[in-house]
């Protein structure tokens, strides 16, 4: 989305000052806009079967009511699969990083390529606004998605080495989802998370507008992830 800077006027659905100029994707069923294309023109079910690379179900019955109702839902192909040397990260700071991170930086490079600014020069002023809710990784280990004699990455460093770097905490807390994507691609624009619940994603589009509107910045990348 695109706004002229400066014009400090509110913002209407009949403003014509904004416009939609890129666009990705990474869905249950769709791993990117052509697939979401292709999808929205059939009948078709994403629900299936959880992943055994997912979580066990055994160990992840619920509780009645519910129990033994948590053994289907609508799941991405290979969420844990991420190119950290295209982000200028190490392996062990990846593995670190949520993958609902890792997928927002994915995807918003996808977007920005798709509008043409992906590395169009430095401190673009760019604003990022995601909708995001709580996240689990690296706290909740109860579904047994580590195998044995895998290293869990969550777990303490052993006695006398090297302590954790920053990705173990900026990596598992949602409130730092829009500031990586700010970061890795120099966006100098207004960098934040927004949590209002199922109407996260209106409120992040909302205030990206609005931000455009005042000429907070140029540009503005509106985002949505979940777990």
């Amino acid at each position: 989305m695109t706004g002229e800077q400066n014009e400090r006027t509110t913002v209407s659905e009949l403003d014509t000052r904004i416009a939609v100029i890129g666009l990705a994707v990474r869905l249950p069923g769709a791993e990117d806009v052509t697939d979401l294309t292709a999808m929205l023109g059939r009948d078709g079910v994403e629900v299936g079967e959880v992943p055994p690379s997912r979580w066990a179900r055994h160990l992840y019955l619920g509780e009645a009511p519910h129990r033994g109702t948590h053994h289907r839902g609508a799941f991405l192909v290979d969420p844990f699969s991420f190119d950290h040397e295209a982000f200028g990260m190490t392996a062990e700071d990846a593995v670190l990083l949520d993958p609902q991170q890792r997928i927002m930086l994915e995807v918003g490079a996808r977007a920005l390529e798709d509008s043409g600014y992906l590395g169009a020069r430095r401190r673009l002023d760019a604003g990022v606004f995601v909708g995001a809710r709580m996240n689990a990784y690296g706290f909740d280990r109860g579904r047994g998605t580590v195998a044995p004699g895998v290293p869990d990455p969550a777990a303490p460093a052993p006695a006398g080495a090297a302590g954790p770097g920053p990705a173990a905490l900026w990596g598992r807390s949602q409130n730092f989802m829009a500031a990586w994507l700010s970061d890795r691609f120099d966006l100098a624009g207004p960098s934040l998370v927004v949590d209002t619940a199922c109407s996260s994603s209106l409120s992040a589009v909302w205030l990206a507008c609005q931000s455009l509107a005042s000429g907070s910045c140029e540009l503005a990348s509106s985002a949505r992830s979940t777990c």
